[in-house]
């Protein structure tokens, strides 16, 4: 017999929610066409790829704090008016 690891969606025939269990392939097959549960190697992938998009948009977060406290850094400038100078040229 072969067997098909699965992650259950939902709670389904005394299968919990969030469990990973093991069950007969044409079983298995049954619960995904359903929508009941999702086999185990895909849950896997979309939990790497949610956690690289997490740390995508941390990364992406700091940068964006990183440039505006550098922005906020720069001195910038101000116009001052020119003082009067007591050596200046007599006429």
């Amino acid at each position: 017999m072969a067997f098909i690891a699965l992650v259950f969606n939902k709670d389904f025939e005394g299968h919990k929610s969030g469990k990973q269990e093991v069950v007969e392939l044409s079983l298995g097959r049954r619960y995904i066409e359903l929508g009941v549960a999702v086999p185990l190697s895909a849950h896997l992938d979309n939990q790497a790829a949610a956690k690289a998009a997490a740390k995508k948009a941390d990364e992406a977060r700091k940068a964006e704090l990183l440039k505006k406290k550098e922005e906020a850094e720069i001195e910038k400038a101000d116009s001052k008016k020119a003082k009067f100078r007591s050596k200046s040229v007599k006429q």
